[in-house]
């Protein structure tokens, strides 16, 4: 959903930030959003993110303890066992990526500045918040994270409470119309994007959430999108 995913040096940058302001005193590093604190969900761990084709490269031996790939994240399946989700890919080609919002995200471009994605993420406790208000929540962060620029059309096109794989859930369905000076700015030939975003109880009172979300350019993908929303499988 957002379009400007974080470069590799700005999460470095962070990072070192982080461990220097607590190496001198107790502080909490978190993503915020229009200055909300986030969530839980938007600091769960995700794919790691290809290296950055400008950086500077360096190489060394094999390590065994090296980190490697999760095959659990990656498609056509995919096992976000944080989130307690399974759920399928909505089409071929789609890979990792990297999402300020999303701890879990894979992409495949539409146009050079803009592509199709899909991914998920704990929420965790609602803390008395309904499913609906999750949903609502997430696509108000992503407005304002300025994924469509500064002044998208937003239609809501269904948002019902729903049961999936027996568990709970509400499904958020809109349709954004993007700020045509945006469009101009950046010469797209995208215009609209329809995301569905689906939260749903895992336990009693926690829940996760997954969404998908497809500009016109691949407006035949539309049908599966919304069937896959339906299809999601709560983990143990």
């Amino acid at each position: 959903m957002s379009r400007r995913r974080p470069s590799i040096g700005e999460a470095a940058v962070l990072a070192v930030l982080c461990l220097t302001l607590l190496g001198t005193s107790l502080v909490a590093c978190s993503t915020t959003i229009s200055g909300t604190a986030s969530r839980g969900f938007f600091q769960s761990a995700g794919p790691s993110p290809a290296p950055d084709a400008t950086a500077p490269q360096t190489s060394s031996p094999p390590d065994e303890s090296d980190p490697t790939p999760d095959p659990a994240l990656n498609c056509p399946t995919v096992n976000h066992v944080a989130a307690k989700l399974r759920y399928r890919c909505l089409t071929t080609g789609m890979t990792p990526g990297q999402d300020s919002l999303w701890p879990v995200v894979f992409v495949k471009p539409v146009e050079t500045s803009w592509w199709l994605d899909e991914g998920s993420g704990l929420w965790g406790p609602l803390d008395g918040d309904t499913l609906a208000d999750v949903t609502v929540d997430i696509r108000g962060r992503e407005v304002d994270a300025g994924s469509y620029g500064p002044t998208p059309a937003i239609k809501t096109l269904a948002a019902k409470n729903t049961t999936i794989d027996g568990h709970p859930a509400h499904i958020l369905q809109t349709r954004f119309t993007i700020d045509p000076t945006y469009v101009k700015e950046r010469k797209l030939k995208v215009r609209t994007e329809v995301s569905w975003i689906v939260a749903i109880s895992i336990d009693a009172t926690s829940a996760s959430v997954w969404f998908v979300s497809v500009p016109d350019e691949a407006a035949s993908l539309m049908p599966a999108a919304a069937a896959l929303a339906t299809s999601i499988v709560v983990l143990p």
